[in-house]
């Protein structure tokens, strides 16, 4: 979706082990100002825009969907291997991309890149 075109969000908040969420929906913008973004910086890297929610509604959903969903319960995650790999899903849809070129740098990004 895009949020310049249509500026109406809705957010469900999860917060690992609790069962219960929060929902958040409202009116969102796209910022680059300083003022916003010096706030958020990481080992001094401000990021390169936000995005700023004016909250019109907000409520707590009850833990019966996540309760039924059993997801924070680690017997009942899907094995990694089943579903293809980030780089696999690029080069189906990228021609010439390598998908285990991809892997091999979205990997050391993640460890190096982060912030």
């Amino acid at each position: 979706m895009n949020v310049v075109e249509r500026p109406y969000v809705g957010l469900v908040f999860f917060v690992p082990g609790l069962t219960e969420t929060l929902r958040v929906n409202g009116r969102a913008e796209i910022s680059t100002d300083p003022e916003h973004l010096e706030p958020l910086a990481i080992n001094g890297k401000p990021p390169i825009s936000v995005l700023q929610v004016t909250v019109e509604e907000a409520f707590l959903h009850c833990a019966k969907a996540l309760i039924r969903a059993r997801l924070w319960d680690a017997d009942a995650q899907v094995d990694r291997s089943r579903y293809p790999s980030y780089g696999r899903v690029l080069a189906d849809q990228i021609a010439g991309a390598d998908a285990a070129e991809i892997d091999a740098g979205e990997a050391e990004s993640a460890k190096t890149e982060l912030y």
